[in-house]
């Protein structure tokens, strides 16, 4: 018979620790319990008594009330990992939970307030060996015709899947061969994507972003099975399209004048992208040969920049700023305070404010209420005196080329 704690939800202990990368039994020793009943309450055969809940509670600093709050159906489709090939287990369902309490905040705040419009067209083609080069750079090439992005560099990658429906969020979860993971939240019909913040490199981070995007528009419906089996594959497709998307044929070619390191690290300020992703786009655009693009990566290491690249630290990573903005929205038009909307939402405050990209310490500071842009209350929680709501589109820094 199920003892302790009634609502206890089982599987929210075992996000809670696999988010820290904790197994049984550490979790167990720091608790005084065996790890047979760590085990059984994440069965759900029993539950914890109300001063074991309170140890939990301490050990991963969430609410107690966090503990009994129903993990949400996701139904996603395959999650998608940017990632080192040796990544450990861990490392990937760290990053997959910090994915699932995205999507749990992104549809709590969906009762109140509406997302922008999704607008992505992700391939039919289920056969991932009919994908082809220049399907996968015409695909490129539509999506930034469809977000009105122009032939020039994009301003700010992550801002653009924002615009475009996009669910992002990007923190730091200890792991640095993870970069990222994306989904498809079938029930939702919307993308999600999480950035793995751990190496600090904006330029990096715009590739991860374009590369989880290329699987949202190319690998909706592989299943886990074919992603697994084809895995090398299914990356070279998405490394090829987030290579098109920031890098588009004719534009990019036109600026190319000579292929050297020098001449490439010059575009790099403008373009944002590596010398390294520069090289690898020549050799695809056919603007040197194979014994051309193995001479360059040399070159590149013998420079000491395989791991690390001039202007690497100089460009800032783009910070996503949906759920930030929905954040401050909430607060500013009185709809919680901050207390509450923190109780509201189950979640920690340091928590909530990685997730939502909010400054530290943001849910202390009660003079704060920030900036609002971009979205706008549903209308049963409009205040009748504020008068109609009109949704602001994110602001474009790219400049287009002509």
């Amino acid at each position: 018979m199920r003892t302790g704690i009634a609502g206890f939800q089982p599987e929210r202990l075992k996000q809670a620790r696999q988010v820290v990368g904790m197994n049984k039994t550490v979790l167990a020793d720091k608790i005084g319990r065996s790890v047979s009943t760590v085990s059984k309450w994440e069965s759900g055969q029993q539950s914890p008594e109300a001063l074991a809940l309170a140890s939990l509670s301490k050990i991963f600093q969430l609410p107690m009330h966090w503990f009994t709050q129903p993990v949400q159906s996701c139904r996603d489709g395959t999650h998608f990992f940017r990632s080192n090939t040796s990544t450990t287990i861990s490392a990937r369902k760290v990053a997959e939970v910090r994915l699932q309490w995205l999507q749990e905040l992104s549809l709590t705040f969906q009762k109140w307030m509406n997302w922008p419009q999704l607008k992505l067209n992700p391939l039919k083609e289920t056969d991932l060996f009919q994908i082809s080069d220049e399907q996968i750079d015409d695909l490129a090439e539509s999506c930034r015709a469809h977000w009105g992005l122009g032939q020039g560099p994009i301003g700010n990658v992550i801002q653009a899947m924002e615009s475009a429906g996009v669910v992002c969020a990007r923190d730091s979860i200890g792991h640095l061969k993870m970069d990222g993971v994306s989904t498809w939240h079938e029930l939702e019909g919307r993308p999600y994507v999480f950035i793995v913040a751990d190496k600090a490199n904006g330029i990096r981070n715009r590739f991860d972003a374009a590369h989880e995007l290329g699987h949202l528009l190319m690998h909706r419906h592989i299943d886990k099975e074919s992603y697994e089996k084809n895995y090398a594959l299914i990356e070279e497709q998405a490394h090829r399209f987030a290579a098109a998307f920031l890098m588009p044929e004719k534009s990019f070619i036109r600026e190319v004048r000579r292929v050297t390191l020098d001449d490439l690290l010059a575009l790099k300020a403008r373009w944002k992208v590596s010398v390294a992703a520069m090289i690898t786009r020549c050799y695809q655009l056919n603007l040197i040969d194979e014994n051309d693009k193995v001479r360059l990566f040399k070159s590149l290491s013998a420079r000491g920049w395989r791991k690390k690249e001039p202007l690497d630290n100089v460009i800032q990573p783009e910070e996503p700023k949906l759920l930030g903005r929905a954040v401050h929205m909430i607060v500013t038009h009185g709809l919680y305070t901050k207390d509450a909307l923190l109780n509201e939402l189950s979640f920690d405050a340091h928590n909530l404010e990685r997730l939502c990209g909010l400054v530290p310490g943001y849910f202390m500071d009660i003079n704060d209420t920030g900036n609002v842009e971009l979205i706008n209350f549903k209308p049963r929680y409009r205040k009748p005196t504020s008068g109609q709501s009109q949704v602001i589109a994110f602001e474009r820094n790219n400049r287009q080329s002509k």
